[in-house]
């Protein structure tokens, strides 16, 4: 056997072991779950997408990466505090760069992999998000066509005294650059001060990563990650106050209970259903479905924001937005939201997502299906080491990790699982 199949062999046996060692500790193969977010998706065209809400805490990237010279990655994920404070430290560039950007342009993969490597930074929202929407949160417009285009990870790269921005559209998977306005030194001043921290993209490691997903960032370690307990943060007696939330009038709904526990209230066609386990159901067929648009996006996402921030919890989450989408034969928007703890996302499952709410075109609410959860800090952990969790990915095929907080109900379990 020469030194390079031996060098060989012992990755692979490296890998093997590795995937092993991981099986062992978390008991079973099925703690890897696959678990999938709702994406955001027009019906009939990106650029009907235009959102802004009156904070855009619902929708931060969850991994930044700054990279203050070639290949010296700086990684920040799954710590919440760290990713405010380098967005708020970026956001007046990245706006500066959205409000200028100049038309897209198709470039290559390893074009988009060279920003990647080299001076800049890189986001990954994880969920898609409309270009134009990010812009509008950050207090700028785009009068380009980059506004049409939806994307989840975009790149800010210095390219000489230039800054130009970088990003995968959703509805292509191909790869675009714009130009911008953005000055390179701007940039520059904004990295200084990062020094790298073992980050890496799984498309740098000489296919020690084949199977992972190119862009999924790895980092040297993992911070100790809060342990949490999960609790139905109303009880039955809360119907009440919940019916005010969706204009229903207490003194008039009938209500009943269930067997298991749920209880329904029932107003004229607007039925509200509480379940024992803090799900919440609600469902008006007042008026006719219109087909026409009387209330803009923005105006829509912000109603369903603020029904959402107005449900029963406490200060233990964040909401990230983690869809919308138009249905232009029902004239019904439709906005999902999942709850974050110190930029974990909280997955509950066979949900798509923690809330899903349906605005017509009428501003009413349509429809609303939430878990409303409050959460107590039971202690702190470090998780599964990243590099194992990897090769457990590996083994079963492939695909993007991610860390996640897997709500049960009667616990709440820190685990890796595999994002479709």
């Amino acid at each position: 056997m020469n030194k390079r199949k031996l060098i060989e062999w012992g990755k692979s046996l490296l890998i093997v072991l590795l995937a092993l060692s991981a099986l062992h500790l978390t008991g079973m193969i099925g703690l890897l779950d696959f678990f999938e977010g709702n994406v955001s998706v027009s019906s009939s065209a990106e650029g009907d997408i235009a959102v802004e809400t009156r904070s855009d805490m619902a929708a931060r990237p969850l991994v930044t990466v700054i990279t203050s010279a070639d290949n010296a990655h700086h990684g920040v994920k799954y710590d919440m505090e760290a990713l405010t404070e380098v967005h708020s430290w970026l956001s007046a560039v990245v706006g500066e760069a959205l409000g200028s950007s100049g038309n897209p342009v198709e470039v290559s993969v390893h074009k988009w992999e060279d920003a990647l490597y080299g001076q800049g930074v890189y986001f990954d929202f994880i969920y898609d998000q409309s270009i134009s929407t990010m812009a509008r949160w950050l207090g700028v417009e785009i009068s380009s066509d980059i506004s049409l285009h939806t994307a989840r990870r975009f790149c800010l790269a210095v390219e000489g005294n230039n800054v130009g921005l970088y990003y995968i559209r959703t509805a292509d998977g191909k790869t675009y650059r714009c130009d911008t306005a953005l000055n390179a030194s701007r940039l520059l001043q904004r990295l200084e001060g990062y020094m790298p921290n073992g980050a890496q993209f799984a498309f740098e490691a000489d296919g020690e990563y084949k199977k992972i997903d190119p862009y999924y960032c790895v980092l040297s370690s993992l911070s100790e990650v809060s342990e949490l307990e999960g609790m139905n943060p109303f009880q039955s007696s809360d119907g009440a106050e919940l019916l005010e939330k969706f204009g229903m009038n207490k003194l008039v709904a009938n209500h009943y209970p269930e067997e298991d526990g749920t209880h329904v209230y029932v107003e004229d066609e607007k039925v509200l259903r509480l379940s024992s386990d803090g799900k919440v159901l609600y469902s008006s067929m007042l008026g006719e479905n219109v087909s026409e648009l009387s209330i803009s996006t923005p105006d829509a996402i912000s109603k369903a924001y603020s029904i959402a921030m107005n449900m029963p919890g406490d200060d233990s989450w964040t909401l990230q937005m983690s869809g919308v989408s138009y249905d232009g034969l029902t004239g019904e928007y439709t906005v999902c939201f999942d709850y974050l703890a110190n930029g974990v996302v909280i997955c509950f499952g066979g949900r798509s997502s923690a809330m899903e709410i349906v605005i017509d075109g009428s501003g009413q609410l349509r429809r609303a299906d939430m878990m409303c959860r409050s959460y107590a800090v039971s202690g702190s952990s470090v998780p599964m080491p990243e590099r194992q969790a990897l090769a457990v990915v590996s083994s079963l095929g492939g695909g993007e990790p991610m860390l996640c907080y897997a709500d049960g109900g009667e616990s709440v379990e820190l685990k890796w699982v595999i994002k479709n």
